[in-house]
């Protein structure tokens, strides 16, 4: 449609489709928007539960109290950092006993989705100051590249997920470290 405007014809077939464009982005928006929800839900619940049992691994390896699991997500600009500090502890109290566990999926997990947060910003403050087809068409092209990053962080979530769900497994069925007894 860009390239339709910027070739200089606006004719009733463009407008058709310009108006279907636009419904589809709206339709995908408003279907993103509760993705997220649904998603933020379970994965506050899955994270206040792996919390729980990093404590009894762990009891004092965590530099937060458990309802930063869940707070922390919701203080603005400490959200930028507070719910990955509370991973990294989970993600070492978790690790079997005498291992260190490197903490690489975390901070790739999260470094790729604060700078997509960055980038989508930027891109939906581009998309709303646009006049004309070719700043529009730079602005939905920021915006792709935005959800492709959003989508590579997704993925990374599920790794840090599926990894960190492991080793708590693992962890449990090691059974209780052993103290050593004296005398």
């Amino acid at each position: 449609i860009a390239q339709d405007l910027l070739g200089g014809g606006v004719d009733e077939g463009l407008v058709r489709r310009a108006h279907r464009a636009d419904t589809l982005y709206n339709a995908a928006s408003v279907t993103q928007g509760i993705t997220l929800v649904a998603t933020v839900a379970v994965y506050l619940c899955w994270l206040w539960r792996v919390r729980t049992n990093a404590e009894v691994f762990e009891p004092h390896g965590h530099r937060m109290k458990r309802g930063w699991a869940i707070g922390g997500w919701f203080v603005p600009i400490g959200n930028l950092w507070l719910p990955r500090r509370v991973v990294v502890d989970v993600w070492r109290a978790s690790a079997l006993p005498g291992t260190r566990a490197r903490t690489t999926p975390v901070n790739a997990w999260w470094t790729l989705w604060i700078i997509s947060l960055l980038v989508g910003r930027t891109a939906s403050r581009q998309y709303d100051a646009a006049h004309g087809a070719d700043q529009l068409a730079d602005a939905a092209r920021l915006m792709l590249f935005s959800d492709a990053l959003d989508a590579a962080a997704a993925i990374l979530a599920v790794v840090v997920v599926v990894h960190l769900t492991r080793m708590q497994r693992a962890r449990i069925l090691a059974g209780p470290a052993v103290m050593p007894t004296f005398g």
